[in-house]
């Protein structure tokens, strides 16, 4: 772009270089452009982003809140009606936001909601319709929680990682999780070990994913672990996953 920058000539030939090199290197450029007019709020520190068809939510670490934008016809806009912040409920305090996921119908809610993970075990359930945001305190595993840094939502079920303490617990029924009218309200159980017994060295793990059950372990140094449990009662098998182009 140094080479006669102000050539249409060059302009041409560099724009037709540029598109070849992208198809022999299999890349797709994309348009880029600012989420709001004013972005999120400054000086904040945005830790995840997720996706949910047109809205667009953002956990925002300095603040401890999430923050929603919604596509209007003249772009995207923050919804300030959107209420989704740490703090105390009825005399039960979340302490630090460090997750979010989609919490799906059916649930005890019956609407709709985001849920905000804190590391002591309880949730933070912000309904999508603006109505007020509730808390919901999960049993503790047998053993405590160490650190829970992360959780995922997968098949009515609830995965919490606890990468200090070398385990990612499973919560069953999550649809009957916080329903006055549940016999067994599973946020009241403690939850199960995918890893059995033993805890394992996750240490260095600092998120998951689940896909048609199967589970993705992303490490510190980018490598990723893929576990597979045959059947509810097997410990899973872990290998290093490998991919190529």
């Amino acid at each position: 772009d140094l080479l006669r920058p102000t050539d249409a000539e060059a302009a041409q030939l560099r724009t037709e270089a540029r598109a070849k090199l992208d198809q022999l290197s299999k890349v797709a450029r994309l348009p880029v452009s600012d989420i709001t007019p004013r972005g999120f709020p400054e000086q904040g520190r945005i830790t995840h982003l997720l996706a949910l068809g047109s809205p667009l939510y953002a956990l925002e670490a300095q603040a401890n809140s999430i923050y929603r934008a919604v596509q209007t016809a003249g772009g995207y806009k923050l919804d300030e009606g959107f209420k989704c912040s740490a703090g105390s409920i009825n005399d039960v305090a979340v302490t630090t936001l460090v997750d979010m996921a989609l919490f799906e119908t059916p649930n005890f809610l019956n609407k709709e909601a985001i849920a905000a993970l804190d590391p002591t075990g309880k949730l933070l359930i912000c309904p999508g319709d603006n109505t007020p945001a509730h808390i919901l305190p999960l049993a503790p595993p047998d053993v405590g929680w160490t650190a829970p840094t992360a959780f995922a939502l997968f098949s009515n079920r609830l995965y919490i990682l606890d990468a200090i303490g070398g385990q990612i617990w499973i919560y069953n029924d999550v649809s009957q999780m916080g329903a006055s009218d549940a016999a067994e309200d599973s946020a009241k159980q403690p939850p199960l070990p995918l890893f059995g017994t033993q805890p394992i060295a996750l240490q260095d793990v600092v998120d998951f994913t689940l896909a048609k059950g199967d589970i993705f372990l992303l490490h510190r140094d980018g490598r990723l672990t893929h576990c597979i449990r045959q059947t509810a009662s097997n410990d899973p098998i872990c290998t290093q996953a490998r991919f190529q182009d």
